[in-house]
């Protein structure tokens, strides 16, 4: 389980040891920090704690390990087992290098985004699979008058047996959805999703078909774990796909947004949801020109909720 910054300079590349061969997913707190081998020397400086998760569902942890003056890295653990490294970096040299280095070994991420927020700008990228079964995000950070921060997360996408589990949701299976919420039921109608198994792979295609039979293609922008509930304000995974074209006229006349030439529709998001138990396909959709961040980008045109049968 390689981790990209191989190629780093410095303290960095010390701290990428940690993922080339020496730290395995599944590994206890105690095998780790006594392996005796980098970046584990006794006079490495280590932190640790172990919690339990908000919920009470999991026994969570963490060991950390200081690198010089400018790395830290972070092995979270879960259950008492590794699944998640962090590697958080403050020597702004060495964030460019790192951040092409990375895009190049693993190719076009499905998330790159570029957000400024007040003073501070942050540069997203995330593979949802390095081919290896592993989830692979980085985010340098840089607000004014501080130094850059780069945040590298390599987390565990298999069980400990080492079968790879392949992230899957409702919105790529070939299905129906029946209208759940108001919206639904008086805009759209039921939709119909023809499938597309590569989860947030940019390029791939579906065809979303309401009520009154029109269909529209999707292609695959990329997906993000932030807030796309507009009732709840937790973060999930949300997959933005742009429309080939506004669908019009939908139930009872009404349009997503509206209408081809007024305010068309432009982006629509999928996300999972839930109410009292039953699980629902979420469905917020945008007439913005840019792609959506979140729930709270411009151009929210509607949100829309589906029953998952």
């Amino acid at each position: 389980m390689a981790l990209a910054l191989a190629a780093a300079t410095g303290s960095a590349a010390t701290a990428a040891d940690a993922g080339k061969g020496l730290a395995r997913w599944g590994m206890t707190m105690t095998e780790l920090s006594v392996s005796g081998v980098p970046p584990f020397w006794p006079t490495t400086k280590q932190q640790h704690d172990t919690y339990s998760s908000a919920d009470g569902s999991a026994d969570l942890g963490f060991l950390k390990v200081l690198y010089g003056h400018d790395a830290a890295g972070f092995y979270l653990f879960k259950n008492g087992r590794l699944h998640e490294i962090r590697l958080v970096l403050t020597d702004p040299t060495e964030i460019p290098t790192i951040l092409n280095r990375v895009a190049e070994q693993y190719g076009a991420p499905s998330i790159n985004s570029w957000k400024r927020d007040g003073r501070c700008v942050e540069d997203s990228r995330a593979w949802a699979n390095d081919g290896d079964g592993n989830r692979l995000a980085l985010s340098a950070v840089h607000c004014a008058g501080e130094p850059t921060v780069l945040m590298l997360s390599y987390s565990e996408m298999s069980n400990l047996t080492g079968q790879a589990a392949v992230e899957h949701h409702v919105w790529q299976d070939s299905r129906s959805f029946e209208p759940m919420s108001h919206t639904a039921e008086a805009i759209t109608g039921p939709i119909k999703l023809s499938g597309n198994p590569h989860f947030a792979t940019p390029g791939s295609k579906m065809t979303i078909t309401f009520g009154k039979g029109k269909s529209v293609v999707l292609t695959a922008l990329g997906a993000s774990w932030r807030e796309w509930n507009d009732a709840d304000h937790g973060k999930v995974t949300g997959e933005i796909f742009p429309l080939d074209h506004d669908p019009g006229s939908l139930e009872q006349g009404n349009t997503l947004c509206g209408g081809p030439t007024k305010n068309p529709a432009r982006f629509i998001v999928f996300h999972e949801d839930s109410f009292l138990a039953t699980p629902l396909l979420g469905v917020a959709v945008f007439g913005s020109k840019d792609p959506p961040w979140d729930i709270n980008s411009p151009g929210l045109c509607g949100t829309f909720s589906f029953y998952v049968k």
